[in-house]
């Protein structure tokens, strides 16, 4: 059932008539249900996926469109090259958005020399964002390497 759903492409109608031609007694609801329950596994496995291509990759394009599910507005970002793709559905379109799913969903920051020297510097327009500077700093673990998927952050 998986397989045709994923792989074949086929709609939840498709695959009650297919079961229903076959004998099986079997609701759309049923359907659905068995598609969507114990989906733990294959979130892993994506996770795996874009951990992996991202590694390996010496190129990635990431692409976003809107998307709405379930009622609500959201956003279908793609992220993958020649090798891998992953396709993951997010709230919100944003920088720290792609952050988190270049990541793999970790929340794992790099805050090098440069840049908390940039961030230090700003005008006093940004005095508060210091404070919050430094409460950051109590959160992040700070490395002096460049992160080998975003550059020098």
């Amino acid at each position: 059932m998986l397989s045709l759903y994923n792989q074949g492409q086929s709609t939840v109608e498709r695959i009650v008539a297919l079961l229903r031609d076959f004998g099986v007694s079997i609701s759309k609801r049923q359907v659905v249900r068995i598609l969507t329950s114990k989906i733990d596994a294959f979130i892993a496995e994506a996770k795996q996926v874009l951990t992996a291509g991202l590694a390996s990759a010496g190129w990635v394009s990431v692409d976003d469109t809107g998307a709405r599910h379930g009622a609500v507005n959201g956003v279908c970002t793609q992220i993958g090259n020649d090798r891998f793709a992953v396709f993951t559905i997010t709230k919100l379109k944003s920088r720290l958005n792609l952050l988190r799913l270049l990541h793999s969903g970790s929340a794992r920051w790099i805050l090098n020399a440069a840049s908390r020297a940039y961030l230090l510097g700003l005008s006093e327009d940004w005095s508060g964002a210091r404070g919050r500077l430094h409460t950051f700093y109590t959160y992040i673990k700070i490395r002096r390497t460049s992160c080998s998927v975003c550059g020098n952050v």
